[in-house]
């Protein structure tokens, strides 16, 4: 069975084409950065999403104390970041008072 040359030729060039396909999609499920970056822009669009539908139901009242609170919150931020150490000894606080309160909580009702 001896087939013409230019139709192994044909094949040849054909199944490079699939081992190429094959290899760049083996390539693309392992680039992890790739697919990280994805994610994380799927979840900016349903953070998008979510944050349109909460603005939607705020009443127009409540609006500026909305805004107000946001500026707070992005201005605590930038502190944060500004001391991370100091963040870190709030944070430690705060679980430390909690434990306490726990702690108290779970003694009261032994008693």
């Amino acid at each position: 069975m001896a087939e013409d040359p230019g139709e192994i030729r044909q094949a040849i060039a054909q199944t490079r084409e699939e081992m190429a396909d094959t290899i760049q999609a083996l390539g693309a499920k392992a680039d992890l950065k790739h697919q990280a970056e994805g994610k994380l822009e799927d979840a900016k669009a349903s953070a998008g999403e979510l944050l349109a539908k909460v603005e939607a139901k705020v009443p127009e009242q409540a609006r500026p104390a909305l805004a107000a609170a946001e500026a707070r919150t992005k201005s605590l931020a930038q502190r944060m970041r500004a001391a991370p150490g100091a963040s870190a000894a709030i944070g430690g606080g705060v679980v430390l008072v909690l434990m306490v309160l726990r702690r108290r909580r779970r003694r009261r009702r032994a008693a």
